[in-house]
């Protein structure tokens, strides 16, 4: 089976021509994790009220949202021992320059020698646009109790549309930081490059994951990312059309058993 992927997936990759962008609202995702004896499946989908222009290749729409979108998402883990699942809805309204969102999830779960539970969780968030570039929020969870703020900023670099993007959040007490940033920039012809770094610190513990994507084409990509220490992600996406796309991954954590976990997933975006 092994053999029969890594050999199916250069030409899988090479099968369709590149399409003019078009406007699109609403993104479609589905993924399947197998990991041992245990299945993991996740939907997710998002609605702009606003059509989105894809930037050089098709699945680069900007740093940031400022733009009306609800979204929903289901997963569930069906695993030897028992099952659990989790469904969210949340939504981000812009009115002029102020941003108003929410979210609402529910967790339940049924294991063998212990009792069923269900779980619900909401949080609020209040936020201002700044100017296109910079956006800056708060958000309040009623799960910890607790409130967090952050900022994101955008800086364009030239008119074809390369830029670079930086992230911070920090809870309200101020010993919680993530830092992120991004650089996504064309390299030559259809070949973009997409690079990432993110820092984060917790109770004394420093984090710090790397990524890069480089593109082939418009809708063909190959993704990494690591810790440098303890994890490990490749991804290969391709887009079979300029709705659809396919996406293979593989992922290592350095636990105790050891074994890398594959992943299946399809995108649509209309």
């Amino acid at each position: 089976m092994k053999k029969t992927f890594l050999t199916t997936l250069p030409l899988l990759f090479l099968s369709s021509a590149a399409i003019a962008n078009q406007p699109v609202n609403t993104f479609i995702s589905a993924r399947v994790i197998k990991p041992n004896e245990t299945t993991n499946i996740s939907v997710a989908g998002q609605h702009y009220f606003k059509s989105q222009i894809a930037n050089g290749v098709y699945d680069e729409f900007g740093y940031f949202d400022t733009d009306s979108s609800i979204s929903a998402g289901y997963y569930s883990s069906d695993q030897t021992n028992g099952l659990s699942s989790l469904q969210s809805i949340s939504g981000n309204y812009f009115h002029d320059k102020w941003l108003i969102g929410g979210s609402f999830s529910r967790l339940s779960y049924e294991f063998d020698n212990a009792e069923s539970d269900t779980q619900s969780h909401t949080s609020v968030k209040l936020g201002y646009l700044v100017n296109d570039n910079l956006l800056v929020s708060a958000l309040y969870n009623d799960d910890s109790g607790r409130g967090s703020f952050n900022a994101q900023y955008s800086h364009q670099l030239n008119p074809q549309g390369d830029y670079i993007g930086f992230s911070l959040s920090t809870n309200d007490d101020f010993d919680s930081v993530s830092l992120s940033s991004s650089y996504f920039g064309r390299l030559n012809g259809d070949n973009y490059i997409r690079l990432g770094f993110d820092h984060s610190q917790q109770g004394g513990d420093d984090i710090n994951t790397y990524s890069g994507s480089y593109y082939f084409s418009e809708g063909t990509s190959v993704s990494l990312s690591s810790d440098l220490d303890l994890y490990m992600n490749v991804t290969g996406k391709h887009f079979i059309s300029q709705s659809t796309a396919i996406t293979i991954s593989y992922m290592y954590i350095d636990d105790s058993n050891g074994e890398g976990t594959f992943q299946v997933g399809l995108t649509s975006q209309f």
